[in-house]
């Protein structure tokens, strides 16, 4: 008996932290080695939230070195919910002082992937995936 109300209780409390939100799907800043690259994308003002978020990714090479001759571009949106389309947006990432930044409206809150794609010396690389969950303002 005391099994099943253990149970019983660890469903409910992970029930909760799923259905409120709570549960971030990333922790930042995420990290992937791509081919002999080192990738480090993080949000500007930390947990990404509703509306314009600036994405910062750093890349370096095997001896540490900034890489800045890459093109970057970045996919973001959301699967379809209900009778709602697909919604998936396209932006470029600029380097400036040895990082690439890029910006990314989050317009609802939800659960949203952010998809990297890296290209260097005319081979495209394996894409940095990642998931954020956006809070409820």
């Amino acid at each position: 008996m005391k099994i099943r109300a253990y149970h019983l209780l660890l469903f409910l409390v992970a029930g909760f932290f799923i259905f409120s939100g709570l549960a971030v799907a990333a922790s930042f800043p995420v990290e992937k080695t791509v081919a002999d690259l080192k990738v480090k994308a993080d949000f500007e003002k930390g947990t990404p939230f509703k509306g314009k978020n600036r994405l910062k990714i750093a890349i370096t090479d095997a001896a540490g070195k900034p890489v800045v001759d890459a093109k970057i571009k970045v996919e973001y949106g959301m699967q379809p919910m209900n009778n709602m389309p697909p919604m998936k947006y396209r932006t470029k990432a600029r380097v400036k002082d040895d990082k690439y930044s890029s910006m990314l409206n989050f317009a609802m809150p939800g659960h949203w992937f952010v998809k990297v794609n890296i290209m260097r010396s005319g081979k495209v690389l394996d894409p940095v995936e990642f998931k954020v969950m956006i809070p409820k303002s």
